[in-house]
């Protein structure tokens, strides 16, 4: 299933009328195909870790919404903003996050809002605030269809025939059928190409020994292309050789296996699969400018025919920024 653009929504929860509203944002936002993250304060460093701070790590959106807290001083006319929720906006700003400000009258500029040029949204009628995050969302041209990701799961892996060319230690030109499967990579941001993008294979497992490998580190070829680093222009996919079985060279008529399209001089560098079974393969793509992703293929090798091969599953978890 395909995800959605992530809204991260940072307002406070102090009441229940607070938290009414953050409900109905997030209802809001999901009706419109996003997905939204209701940001709940947290007590500990590793809540904040593993909820508050991945989720910013994520989202590539966000929703401010600056509650009044306590008047500051006792004839003031102003109020102190929501603390943690203008933390949240200090890390979103950094990120570089796109963000819908809005600000309760009378709350006074405090911190980074002090600093940001955010365009805020001044009201005073609370039951007006989701109509006004959406009528700003649509002016803002929010997209809800792309992702600040690299994917290895949007495009099913392909089997490719081809004949293949290799020379012998002789120098010898061999020629063979193959057959390739390519896995593709899917640069998700609507804008941003991912730079230096290298494959590896970060871990073999035999299903039916129950054995697992971890090979030496290599980087695998991308498809139809010469070199182990590559660029993924935004919107848009790039296949890689996963792996490939041949018919034996006629100089060479060996029992056929899996074989591997690698930057590798060395046979220590190469992983070895012979024979039919069942084996899974996780890949890790790293880029420049994303965090990694990672996909784990399980795939059947069958008896007989010397290139036959299926695809039985694929799982993965894409990397952002």
């Amino acid at each position: 299933m395909r995800q959605h653009a992530r809204v991260f929504i940072s307002c406070g929860q102090a009441d229940e009328d607070e938290r009414r509203i953050a409900r109905e944002m997030g209802t809001m936002l999901k009706r419109l195909d996003f997905d939204p993250y209701i940001a709940v304060e947290e007590q500990t460093l590793r809540g904040l870790k593993e909820n508050i701070f991945r989720q910013l790590e994520q989202s590539e959106y966000m929703v401010f919404i600056d509650f009044r807290r306590e008047r500051l001083g006792f004839w003031g006319k102003k109020h102190r903003g929501s603390l943690f929720s203008n933390q949240e906006l200090a890390i979103a700003a950094y990120r570089n996050i796109e963000v819908i400000v809005l600000r309760e009258k009378g709350v006074k500029l405090d911190g980074i809002s002090r600093f940001t040029q955010e365009n805020a949204i001044e009201f005073s009628d609370r039951k007006r605030i989701s109509g006004i995050v959406e009528k700003e969302l649509e002016q803002k041209k929010w997209d809800p269809t792309w992702r600040n990701e690299l994917s290895l799961t949007d495009e099913a892996p392909t089997l490719v025939d081809a004949v293949r060319t290799d020379r012998d230690v002789h120098n010898n030109v061999h020629r063979y059928s193959t057959r390739f499967c390519h896995v593709f990579v899917t640069n998700r941001h609507r804008d941003k190409p991912a730079n230096n993008c290298y494959v590896y294979l970060e871990q073999l497992t035999d299903c039916r020994s129950g054995t697992t490998r971890r090979p030496q580190t290599i980087e695998f070829k991308w498809a139809g292309y010469q070199l182990p680093n590559c660029l993924i222009a935004p919107c848009t996919s790039r296949p890689f050789d996963a792996f490939y079985r041949a018919k034996a060279a006629i100089a060479n008529p060996s029992t056929p296996s899996l074989r591997f399209n690698t930057f590798a001089d060395s046979t220590e560098f190469v992983p070895q699969v012979d024979g039919p079974g069942e084996y899974k393969f996780t890949f890790r793509v790293i880029s420049e400018n994303f965090r990694p992703a990672v996909a784990t293929i399980h795939i059947e090798i069958t008896e007989g025919d010397a290139l036959g091969m299926s695809i039985k599953a694929i799982c993965g978890e894409s990397g952002g920024e």
